[in-house]
């Protein structure tokens, strides 16, 4: 499967898991939290919220935190009454499926 844009996978996930679930996704050692997400998740869990690489006239809001910590933040999340959704799709080569445009 060729690599998709995050606002297209975002928003198949978005519909197939309901709009207020939260999609985390597995980025190298991170777990990263995009667009109308980032903001939920950086203020639940008092994280700084960037914006991710791309078009530069565009700026896509993410927030991010290690892979490591995921059970931990996760279950805050939910604890905080959010349904949450952790996406880690890789190629058949081993790379992260998503890239940022």
């Amino acid at each position: 499967m060729n690599s998709k844009d995050i606002k297209d996978i975002y928003a198949g996930l978005k519909r197939r898991h309901g709009s207020k679930t939260l999609l985390l996704f597995r980025v190298g050692d991170d777990l990263v939290a995009y667009l109308s997400d980032a903001a939920v998740v950086a203020s639940a869990l008092n994280l700084p919220l960037e914006n991710s690489p791309g078009d530069p006239l565009q700026p896509q809001l993410a927030v991010r935190f290690p892979a490591q910590r995921q059970e931990a933040y996760v279950n805050r999340l939910i604890e905080a009454g959010h349904a949450v959704l952790v996406s880690q799709e890789y190629d058949s080569d081993g790379n992260y499926k998503i890239k940022l445009q």
